[in-house]
């Protein structure tokens, strides 16, 4: 039996923490079974070969039988030393990644801190420059000086900017002890700057390209920028318009002419009210009973006067060549009467004019009738006498103009019109047809038509 002769040899590699009687032990014991059934085998069959392999049949291969004993002797070691391996390995592994997710936080901590840190430079340098672009613009303000800009806007506070305003301020603007004026002009974003002022009360006046203009009272507050804002309202355009007057049948046939003056009033813008100049916003015409139109408002002929100021007899030969109407004064007579005249520069008739867009009232009409040129009358006056005339007023009375009475005007409690409204549309032509009014001819159907003195 050779092969019982190597079975020490065919174990598995010796091991540190192996018994040291473990391969003698197995290979003894081992060899002591395979012996004895050897024998019995040799016995039973009387022959050594057929003997042995029985054996072989029996038990298997020796070697493997041996490798089956050290395995079972030393299973619980090496279960416990592959366990400990495995547990080793696994704390590896989640060392690893433990690592791995630690540095992937503190990744992205230095990523987050890294753009706050970047975000806060921005805010830092953002509020740097506008503290340095502050500095430079606006250096430390001085109690005594301020600076003032003016910005005007169409229509609405915010609203489109309007160029080319006379923008004066008038006030103590330098010296305290010293009135003075400033004059701008808007720019094409509408402001007007005044550079450095005093502090007070100051007025400010401002006219638009068109010729409308308001007057306002500003207080510049001591170490504060002013920015004045002023609501414009919206551009005046020119429009055509023509007159005719409704003569009532009783009046139709006397030579008479009908003087009427056309307001328009000012409007107010966010609170503030502004004014055309007269010779805009007045307009005085007369019509005679052919229908020719004529218009002397004030500034068409050179002077600036109103019309509708009654002056007295003694002003008679000093203001004659200027338009209005005059009482003369004849203090021998008893009662005294006062012929009333009118004076109107002579122009040429229209067909229509060209008037300023908006709402225009009627509220006062005079009625006069033609004299003979006399040799005293100007040539380039028109000389009427005035038969009577009216100030409609929509209240209880109406003012009307009584041409034999002193002091001209007088209230009548039996006559009430209200005031007249004609509106001039943009880029139209606006026929207004004018009534008399029933308080005119109530008044002038009370007296026969007067003559000349």
């Amino acid at each position: 039996m050779d092969w019982l002769n190597d079975l020490a040899a065919r174990l598995p590699a010796p091991r540190v923490d192996e018994p040291p009687e473990l391969r003698r032990r197995i290979v003894a014991e081992l060899r002591d079974h395979l012996q004895a059934a050897y024998e019995r085998e040799l016995l039973l069959t009387a022959d050594s070969v057929k003997a042995e392999q029985n054996v072989l049949d029996r038990f298997g291969d020796p070697a493997r039988l041996a490798r089956k004993l050290w395995f079972d002797a030393m299973w619980e070691k090496i279960m416990s030393q592959r366990l400990m391996i495995v547990a080793l390995a696994l704390v590896v592994v989640v060392s690893l990644g433990s690592m791995g997710l630690t540095w992937v936080l503190i990744d992205h901590a230095r990523q987050a801190n890294q753009a706050l840190v970047e975000q806060s430079q921005k805010a830092n340098d953002a509020l740097l420059s506008k503290i340095s672009a502050l500095a430079m613009t606006n250096p430390p303000r001085s109690m005594e000086w301020n600076p003032i800009q003016v910005r005007v806007t169409s229509e609405k506070e915010g609203g489109k900017p309007v160029s080319g305003c006379q923008v004066i301020l008038k006030g103590h603007l330098i010296d305290t002890s010293d009135r003075m004026s400033l004059d701008r002009k808007t720019d094409a974003n509408g402001n007007a700057d005044f550079g450095l002022v005093r502090p007070g009360q100051h007025s400010l006046d401002v006219t638009t390209p068109w010729n409308e203009s308001m007057s306002r009272i500003v207080v510049v507050q001591p170490g504060e920028s002013n920015i004045i804002k002023v609501v414009s309202p919206a551009p005046v355009e020119e429009t055509e318009v023509t007159i005719s007057v409704e003569w009532p049948q009783e009046l139709a046939n006397r030579r008479l002419w009908l003087i009427c003056k056309l307001q328009r009033p000012s409007q107010a813008v966010d609170g503030v009210y502004w004014h055309m100049p007269g010779h805009r916003s007045q307009q005085i015409v007369a019509i005679d009973s052919d229908g020719k139109l004529m218009n002397f408002s004030p500034g068409t002929d050179g002077t600036d006067h109103n019309f509708f100021s009654l002056h007295s007899g003694h002003e008679f030969g000093k203001l004659g060549n200027r338009p209005g109407i005059y009482q003369l004064r004849l203090p021998q007579r008893t009662p005294p009467t006062f012929p009333t005249y009118v004076v109107m520069p002579v122009v040429a008739p229209a067909s229509g004019f060209r008037w300023s867009g908006g709402t225009y009232s009627a509220d006062c009409f005079c009625i006069a009738r033609d004299l003979d040129r006399e040799s005293e009358t100007p040539a380039n006056r028109l000389k009427l006498e005035l038969v009577g005339g009216v100030i409609l007023s929509g209240q209880k009375s109406v003012v009307h103009l009584n041409p034999n009475e002193l002091g001209g005007f007088h209230r009548r409690e039996d006559l009430q019109e209200d005031i007249r409204e004609y509106v001039a549309i943009a880029n139209q032509r606006n026929n207004w047809r004018i009534p008399i009014p029933q308080s005119l001819v109530t008044l002038l159907n009370e007296k026969p038509e007067p003559k000349p003195e």
